[in-house]
């Protein structure tokens, strides 16, 4: 499968990526890693732009503090696949 997108779509999706398995991040800690902690609406664009969701583990970030935001699947959902990879993790 090819991802395509700008240069900065990349960073922000290869970062994404980066996200281990049964972990999650906020966009604000995404933005340092990519040291460009002030452009969070380009981060918050590249996040939203991400249509390959669980290639590109949208659900492994948390955009509000501790807790997520809808998206399309819905917060339970969000919910249920970061739980599925905790409880993962301890088996």
């Amino acid at each position: 499968m090819v991802i395509s997108g700008t240069d900065f779509l990349m960073k922000v999706w290869r970062e994404i990526r980066r996200i281990k398995y049964g972990h999650s991040l906020k966009l604000r800690q995404i933005a340092y890693k990519l040291d460009k902690p002030n452009v969070m609406n380009s981060i918050s664009y590249a996040y939203n732009k991400n249509r390959l969701k669980i290639l590109i583990p949208r659900y492994r970030i948390n955009r509000m503090g501790n807790h997520n935001t809808a998206l399309e699947g819905g917060i339970w959902r969000i919910q249920w696949l970061q739980d599925f990879e905790k409880r993962n993790l301890q088996s």
